[in-house]
């Protein structure tokens, strides 16, 4: 079942839930293992780079967490909650999503404000062919 349903969440809102969980383990273990390399070295800077990738994906992948959401209601919670708890429920959905959102953001400002240029070797494809030396 990949929709969600009124008993149970489906099989796509599960997938992206631990999903979004790995990404955002993978992210803080590349920022907190980035001292394994020299400074300046390689190896360091392709630690950030993944760092920023990774980011970026989980940004991605949120508004597509959003989609779902919107397009598929949650199932029913029973036994029925309080409208306070409900209330906190919702609030700290909310505050879940913001900090999904906003911490990729204020990331790719921070990295578009500072001296080092946003990351695009990832982006960068290998040559096709070999210079010609004629």
């Amino acid at each position: 079942m990949l929709r969600n349903s009124e008993q149970r969440y489906g099989s796509l809102s599960i997938g992206l839930h631990w999903l979004t969980l790995l990404l955002m383990i993978a992210v803080y273990a590349l920022m907190e293992f980035r001292d394994i390399f020299p400074k300046g070295s390689a190896g360091r800077d392709l630690m950030k780079e993944f760092h920023f990738m990774v980011g970026l994906l989980i940004l991605a992948l949120v508004v597509v967490r959003l989609l779902v959401r919107v397009g598929s209601p949650s199932p029913r919670i029973v036994p029925e909650l309080s409208p306070l708890m409900l209330t906190l429920a919702k609030l700290a959905h909310l505050a879940l999503y913001g900090f999904l959102i906003l911490t990729p953001l204020l990331g790719w400002l921070l990295l578009s404000a500072g001296a080092s240029p946003f990351p695009s070797s990832a982006w960068r494809s290998p040559p096709s062919s070999p210079p010609t030396t004629a």
